[in-house]
């Protein structure tokens, strides 16, 4: 095999190739976050139902803890406020 049939990998394209992977991770993250503040709760929220959303936030963050820890410290902030405000 020579370079004519066998292109090379350069280091632009494995780094082209991660921020690709992590721009898709971020965006899918985003969206499930959406999604679970997105769907609107009845009138006269009770506390049980603050913690079921906040405890759902913390399972999304545990899911990215591994790949982006710096976002998933984020989303569990995010749920503690969240349940101070809504819910306690």
């Amino acid at each position: 095999m020579n370079t004519a049939t066998h292109p090379r990998i350069t280091a632009t394209s494995r780094q082209a190739g991660w921020a690709d992977l992590l721009a898709k991770i971020v965006d899918s993250a985003r969206q499930r976050a959406l999604a679970l503040w997105s769907t609107e709760s009845a009138p006269g929220t009770t506390d049980s139902s603050a913690a079921v959303e906040a405890n759902r936030v913390r399972n999304l963050a545990m899911d990215y803890m591994r790949h982006d820890p710096r976002f998933a410290a984020d989303l569990f902030a995010a749920a503690d406020r969240h349940e101070e405000l809504h819910g306690r």
